[in-house]
């Protein structure tokens, strides 16, 4: 078997949609295990008290320990900013805080689930990286065959897409045609996080 049949072999499991499936589900139980102590916010200061709770139990739930004081408030911090940023406030929580004032029944669990959504989709991306790094002991040339052979089970799989075989080489885009045949997949099978981009 080729270098190049190998890697192919090695995309097909890791984007599989029993290992995607997999991976999101994982964050889906752990969101639906938290109880929010705090339905509707009743200021900032108490929508980032429970996001700061939700974090240290998602880091207890993966890891089986809670973070340390200030790591779990940095860490709902940037949390909070990856979703929020861009919109009203250049504060975090209080972006989140309005974003949930400004429509009729959000409560705390609608915040989590977008702020899962983002989590989901960075396990996404950091699973493709790896993806990407056992990929890299591959020689250009290697490389140009395999993103031929991919593009053409993609396309084959989801004739909807355009893409072009120039830039298709590049790692970035390399990276990101990756990261699109794993949310497809998602998308197909209806799995929460492949509809988030």
């Amino acid at each position: 078997m080729s270098r190049v049949t190998e890697a192919l072999d090695l995309i097909r499991q890791k984007l599989s949609w029993t290992v995607l499936r997999d991976l999101m589900l994982k964050y889906e139980r752990i969101r639906e295990d938290y109880v929010p102590e705090c339905l509707i916010p009743a200021d900032s200061g108490e929508l980032f008290s429970e996001v700061t709770r939700f974090v240290r139990h998602l880091h207890r739930a993966e890891y089986g320990l809670i973070p340390p004081d200030p790591w779990d408030t940095k860490w709902a911090r940037e949390l909070l900013f990856d979703v929020f940023r861009g919109r009203g406030s250049a504060i975090p929580e209080i972006a989140a805080y309005e974003w949930m004032s400004g429509a009729n029944g959000r409560t705390t669990r609608h915040l989590l689930d977008t702020l899962n959504a983002s989590i989901q989709q960075k396990e996404l991306r950091r699973h493709v990286q790896d993806l990407m790094r056992r990929l890299g002991s591959l020689t250009p040339e290697e490389m140009m065959a395999l993103a031929d052979a991919y593009r053409a089970k993609l396309i084959e799989a989801f004739p909807e897409l355009e893409m072009t075989p120039a830039a298709f080489y590049t790692p970035d885009h390399w990276e990101r045609t990756l990261l699109r045949g794993a949310q497809l997949t998602l998308e197909k099978e209806q799995i929460p996080g492949g509809r988030h981009g």
